[in-house]
This record gives C-alpha cells, structure tokens and sequence, in this order.
C-alpha cells in the first residue's frame, strides 16, 4: 500500500508538472467542489495550476455547497485567494465565535453574487419526464442462507444490547457491521435470480445501454460475471 501510494504521488506530480510546462491561457477545473480540503494534495495541485493570475480559471461544480456555505470559501480561495477573510472581517459583528462564523457564511454568499453563474437543469437540458418503475425481485440461492443467519445475529446481538440497557446510539454500533452485511447477502441472493440480468438485457435491447448501481463490489462483481457468459 505505501509503495502505491507513493506511486500515486508521483503521478500526480508529474501529471502537474506536465500541465505546469504545457503554460494552458485558461484552466477549466471540472467537479471543482473536491478541492473543497486545503489540505489535499489534490487540493494543492489545482490550486498551484490556476494560481497564476495571468491565467483564466473556470471551476465547474454541481455542488458548490454540499454541507454548509464555508464550503464555498475553498473554490473562492481558489480563485480569490483572501477574499472570504477580508470580507468577513467587514461584515464581523462582535468577538463570539459565532458571529465570525456567521459572517464567514455571510461573506461566501456575497462573493458568489459576483464570481458565480448558476444553471439549473431545467435552464439547460431539454430532458424528458423521468420514469420510475418498481421491479420486484425474489432473492434466492444457497447465498440466501448466509442473509438468514447475519439476520439471526442481529437479533440476538439486539436483545442482548437491549437487556444490558445499552443506549441507542450503542445499539447501533452493536448492529451496524451485521446490518452492512446482510445487505451484501441480500444483494447477492436477488442477483442469484436470473430475473436480474433478464432485467438488464430488456433495458439494453430498448434503450441501448444500461447503468447498474449496487452497494457492494462484490454484488457487481458477479453480476459482471453473469453478465459477460450471456456476451
């Protein structure tokens, strides 16, 4: 794992050092909202690349905001190193901690009045009516034992939990390991049923293509399996 990670530092060095030497006139940083950590190394590269005020820079995201507004101050410390602090110690209102984060907040809402244009889908996309539709399908499989028996354990750490009157946020430390694990279980017993992959080629001889999500790699995994035998 270290020798990787170091490996992966090292691309990304050069990976910078390439952009560095190419001298780009504008920098268009797509899903821009995962420099939000200033301490990244990811973080850093961007902001290296695009610190050049000679340089245009264009930061794309769908979700400048996913949290809370002092996300924000990233992307404009990005492109306006400063700015957020010293407009918030305009807008500062005493010496609480609270009112310095209020005004943080504040100043993030004010400075994206200037630097941001905002789309919605609607103003863009000429997409149609979404369509949902719910597919039942029946679990099955010698897989379908184990996810009897994780449920099993759930209950009897349950009961056990409850006994000992532990609390309810100890509750769910006791269950959240056997609960991620049954839903892998789950999730393997409804792929063991054909009528998923017979799901999946209807969709693709109507529609041409077809996304799969699951919450577990080894779910996909095998459903990958099953998908390539049938070509």
């Amino acid at each position: 794992m270290t020798l990787l990670h170091r490996m992966g530092r090292r691309l990304s060095s050069e990976m910078l050092h390439g952009l560095m030497a190419w001298q780009p006139d504008v920098v268009f940083a797509d899903e821009a909202h995962r420099i939000k950590n200033r301490d990244a190394g990811r973080t850093r590269a961007v902001r290296t690349l695009i610190e050049d005020r000679s340089r245009g820079a264009v930061l794309l995201t769908s979700t400048p905001l996913s949290n809370h507004g002092g996300e924000g101050a990233s992307l404009i410390e990005a492109i306006l190193p400063g700015a957020r602090d010293r407009l918030a110690g305009v807008l500062a209102q005493g010496h609480r901690r609270s009112d310095r984060n209020a005004a943080q907040d504040a100043a993030v809402a004010e400075i994206f009045k200037t630097i941001m244009v905002r789309r919605l889908k609607a103003d863009v996309l000429d997409l149609p009516d979404k369509i949902r539709q719910w597919v039942e399908i029946a679990p099955q499989g010698e897989v379908l034992w184990h996810y009897d028996e994780v449920m099993a354990q759930i209950a009897q750490t349950l009961g056990q939990a409850i006994a000992r009157g532990a609390t309810s946020g100890g509750i769910a430390k006791a269950i959240m390991g056997l609960l991620s694990s049954a839903r892998k279980w789950l999730g393997l017993a409804k792929i063991a049923n054909p009528a998923t992959v017979d799901l999946i080629d209807d969709v693709v001889e109507a529609k041409g293509a077809c996304l799969v999500f699951a919450h577990h790699r080894g779910v996909i995994a095998e459903l990958e399996k099953q998908l390539r035998r049938r070509g």
